[in-house]
């Protein structure tokens, strides 16, 4: 895998067995967010990350 497409949160959810949804009812996000960070089609913010 190339390191340019590798996500830290899609390894650490694949790491902790739990799905983009459970994430975003933790962070109080829309389930579409997270995928789109999880896609890398968008980063998160710093907001959000801390």
């Amino acid at each position: 895998m190339d390191s340019k497409h590798l996500n830290r949160i899609k390894v650490a959810l694949a790491e902790k067995e739990k799905t983009n949804k459970c994430l975003a009812e933790q962070l109080s996000k829309d389930q579409a967010t997270i995928s789109k960070c999880v896609t890398n089609t968008t980063q998160p913010n710093l907001d959000m990350l801390l």
